[in-house]
């Protein structure tokens, strides 16, 4: 066979002619997109990048933070010092037992008093009786 009419072996030379190219083509797409992304990637990091706050702004932030804490620490010391107040008053409040011996105490002076009371109204009506005896006596 001639070199120029022997099909079998062109087809063969065309094959793997196209075999590199399909590879070729692939390794091109697969480096393409990558490259595409990575782009996509650089944009985005650029747009992150120009949105963040300046210095100056960050600072500002901080100072206002920190005004914040500082009147949030005032507070907290203040609300200490009025539990303290308040701690100090309940200790001095009567406990149960002598809130018992006071009602206990008061029990008592209440009974007495009621006796008082008793004798009184004997007294007042001995007063009274007194009281008419000299006046009918004074009439005479």
């Amino acid at each position: 066979m001639s070199p120029v009419n022997n099909y079998a072996a062109w087809r063969f030379y065309l094959d793997v002619l196209v075999l590199v190219g399909v590879i070729f083509n692939t390794v091109y797409t697969w480096w393409a997109n990558r490259a595409r992304i990575n782009n996509k990637r650089f944009v985005t990091l650029e747009q992150n990048v120009a949105e963040k706050i300046s210095d100056q702004e960050a600072r500002d932030i901080i100072d206002q933070q920190l005004k914040d804490c500082e009147k949030h620490r005032r507070h907290l010391s203040e609300m200490r010092l009025q539990t303290s107040r308040i701690e100090t008053e309940m200790r001095q409040m009567p406990g149960r037992r002598e809130i018992a011996t006071l009602n206990t105490c008061i029990t008592s002076l209440t009974e007495k008093i009621a006796r008082l009371d008793g004798k009184f109204e004997g007294v007042n009506r001995a007063v009274d009786l007194m009281n008419e005896y000299l006046i009918n006596q004074g009439d005479k």
